[in-house]
């Protein structure tokens, strides 16, 4: 049985929305200090990302993705309970 793999694409109901709806999926983030980001990358590259067809990040979006777990299933999450999973980004925060 050959096996197949879902389009993440199209269940994405827009750019505004880009994420399938009612879908939750497990990651693991870093994340930096905004002003840094802002004074590093932000303000130094705004003449090229602030153009036309681009979408410039805001500084407290920005990130790693170190890893995506894939879709997870909602009764693993009210299991774990909201919190476990803060707490997860909480501990990677702080590297």
């Amino acid at each position: 049985m050959a096996a197949s793999v879902e389009d993440f694409f199209a269940q994405v109901e827009s750019r505004r929305h880009a994420w399938p709806a009612g879908r939750d999926d497990l990651h693991r983030h870093l994340l930096y200090d905004d002003v840094l980001v802002e004074e590093q990358l932000v303000a130094p590259y705004r003449e090229l990302t602030h153009r036309p067809g681009l979408a410039p990040v805001p500084a407290r979006w920005m990130h790693t993705t170190v890893m995506h777990g894939g879709p997870v299933d909602p009764a693993l999450i009210a299991a774990l309970g909201v919190s476990a999973f803060r707490g997860v980004s909480s501990g990677w925060a702080a590297l």
